[in-house]
């Protein structure tokens, strides 16, 4: 296993700006830095893929689904422009020396209702659909595309490990695999560690995130037990550390992060890469 964190924790949206953050994950002890690719156009990824390889670290990248990308929606427009974002987004990852482009792809984050079956019905076809198209980008380049479960209240169609392992069934791609989040399955999994054990070898990245996103051994998530099953199903990818701070407006009212988590982004990315790394 391998340690990373994402550029969240301290800035939205990433772009070139930001580049002296590699260096700095780097000196804190990671592996691998996360981008979270809310726009690209704010990134050079040739720039950004020398960097890394200057620096020597690793990288992944995860979506930012807002309304405009849903793969769901009832207009086709949209689900477009869901398609267009996440096909720029796998060929990014792949330019920027990547292979896990990581997130809820399925839907907009958010999006939250009771609907009727024929409605729910509807939009599981369309992103079945989409993500078959898309899917075969991912394979073109080598990437591997990670399906996250959301909590309830960040998404109404898919919250459970056994509903994601549903769609990747429905996918049946070789190129769509799990992500994980602790934060998420300590809402909405009776078990953490027997989630991790009936992800199985189709879990290919995963989030480490304290039950309130805070720093990670703050809260009450079962490391030990977390640790154990990842071991258990010969996990090889990469815990991933993602928080948000209050003074990024949009990406903390997307969150609901109301309050500070941590004396700071540093604090949290140091503290809890050394809990992970003494306990995992």
């Amino acid at each position: 296993m391998k340690f990373g964190v994402n550029t969240w924790l301290w800035c939205s949206p990433f772009s070139m700006e930001h580049l002296n953050l590699l260096d700095k994950v780097k000196s804190f002890g990671y592996d691998s830095i996360e981008i979270a690719a809310d726009d690209w156009t704010l990134i050079d990824c040739n720039v950004l893929h020398q960097r890394l390889v200057d620096v020597d670290l690793s990288v992944t990248v995860c979506g930012a689904f807002g309304p405009s990308r849903d793969l769901t929606n009832d207009d086709e427009r949209v689900r477009e422009n869901a398609i267009h974002y996440i096909t720029d987004s796998i060929r990014n990852t792949s330019r920027i020396g990547g292979r896990i482009f990581a997130g809820p792809f399925y839907s907009a984050v958010g999006k939250a209702r009771f609907v009727d079956d024929d409605q729910r019905t509807r939009e599981w076809e369309r992103f079945i659909g989409g993500a078959r198209r898309v899917a075969q980008v991912a394979s073109d380049e080598g990437v591997v595309l990670c399906m996250e479960p959301l909590n309830r209240f960040e998404t109404d169609l898919i919250n459970t490990t056994q509903q994601a392992l549903r769609a990747i069934d429905e996918i049946d791609r070789g190129s769509v695999a799990l992500h994980l989040d602790t934060f998420h399955m300590n809402v909405e999994e009776k078990n953490l560690a027997f989630a991790i054990r009936l992800a199985g070898s189709r879990l290919q990245h995963f989030h480490a995130n304290e039950n309130d996103r805070g720093i990670p051994g703050t809260g009450h998530i079962d490391w030990f037990a977390v640790g154990n099953a990842l071991r258990d199903v010969e996990f090889q990818g990469y815990l991933t550390i993602e928080s948000f701070i209050p003074g990024v407006t949009e990406i903390a009212k997307a969150a609901s992060i109301w309050r500070s988590l941590a004396g700071s982004p540093d604090i949290m990315a140091k503290e809890g890469l050394s809990f992970l790394k003494r306990v995992i």
